[in-house]
């Protein structure tokens, strides 16, 4: 006998021919068995590159950053829930604290039937914190594009294996340009972001400082959303509030001894600063910051966000009064007026005693 596999036309697979004989007489002992095993070689693996930047500062050492690939398309959604597809768990990228961009791969499974193209759509997956991206989480803004692999899946005419490789990279949803270009892995930028901080102080013997002072801030970029702020008053008291911004600006109100720190504007932000009413009352503005800001003599400034800012308002009322003279000076100014009038009355006594006794002198 002999006992061989075939292909589908019939033609015996080399190596798997196996020959023998069963005699005439046989007895239970006698019986012949020829075991085959079939072992599916129908497995092909595909890596796909993920590319993360951050503008702005360096990806901190040991910072991380997620990120899902899903199907895309109907008939890779029911590719995967059929087992033809088996999907990375999520990947993990780190920075290294001594570069702006890190990447790193991950590997699809296919267990194919036949020949397909398939398309996946890469996520990062937004911190719970801040699901909505309505605020920066950490001091980062995410990029929440989504990001697109097609994979073909074919036959190997030569080695009748299955294989897989990666067509095409679709950074076409990018936010910027530089990403957009990336043809050879899926793009992200997540940008730095920093505080800008407005501090508010009141001078002056005639300043009140129970007054509270309007201020207004427009940003650059109509960055419109609700932004995670503290309001920290005398004392060192602090409330945890925030500002909406509509079209790029906002509203808020300072009194003396408070400050106002707005958390996570994106690096690069060009903000406006205004205080309606610097001048009104008799107050004038002095301008300081760390780093310094120019606050104009109307109360406005303004500036590119760079790092942690803090703008110093002080507004000092001078204590005029309708004479012109400042009451803050009017205590020197008496006793200037008095050591005048000391001095006048010395003088006035010394003549009058000078010309008494003048009079009662006798002439010889």
């Amino acid at each position: 006998y002999s006992v061989s596999t075939t292909t589908d036309n019939g033609d015996p697979v080399n190596g798997t021919t196996t020959t023998g004989s069963i005699p005439h007489s046989t007895e239970e002992d006698d019986a012949k068995t020829v075991v085959y095993t079939n072992t599916y070689d129908g497995e092909t693996r595909v890596s796909i590159d993920i590319k993360k930047t951050m503008l702005g500062r360096n990806l901190k050492n040991g910072e991380t950053y997620t990120f899902f690939v899903l199907g895309e398309d109907d008939d890779t959604k029911t590719a995967v829930a059929e087992g033809i597809i088996k999907l990375p768990d999520a990947i993990t990228l780190t920075g290294t604290g001594s570069a702006t961009w890190v990447s790193s791969s991950a590997e699809i499974t296919f267990y194919p039937t036949e020949e397909a193209t398939y398309t996946f759509a890469i996520k990062e997956q937004l911190p719970e914190e801040d699901e909505d991206n309505s605020n920066p989480y950490g001091g980062v803004l995410y990029d929440q594009h989504t990001a697109y692999v097609k994979v073909e899946v074919f036959e190997n005419t030569t080695t009748k294996k299955w294989e897989a490789k990666v067509i095409e990279y679709d950074n076409s949803g990018a936010l910027n340009d530089a990403d957009k270009n990336v043809n050879d892995a899926a793009a992200f930028t997540n940008t730095g972001a920093y505080d800008l901080t407005i501090e508010k102080t009141v001078d002056g013997s005639m300043g009140d400082r129970e007054k509270p002072f309007d201020f207004t801030i427009t940003v650059s970029e109509a960055l419109d959303g609700v932004y995670n702020c503290t309001l920290s008053g005398q004392g060192g008291q602090a409330q945890e509030t925030t500002i909406m911004l509509e079209n790029g600006e906002g509203t808020f109100t300072l009194s003396h001894g408070q400050s106002f720190t707005i958390k996570g504007l994106p690096v690069g932000t060009t903000y406006k600063i205004a205080e309606p009413g610097a001048q009104e009352d008799g107050y004038t503005i002095t301008p300081k910051g760390t780093p310094a800001v120019e606050v104009k003599i109307d109360g406005s400034c303004e500036g590119v966000l760079n790092q942690d800012t803090i703008v110093l308002y002080q507004n000092e009322k001078g204590d005029a009064v309708p004479t012109g003279i400042r009451l803050d000076a009017l205590p020197w100014l008496l006793a200037v007026l008095c050591g005048l009038a000391g001095c006048t009355a010395l003088c006035v006594t010394g003549k009058t005693r000078r010309r008494k006794g003048g009079c009662g002198r006798t002439h010889g």
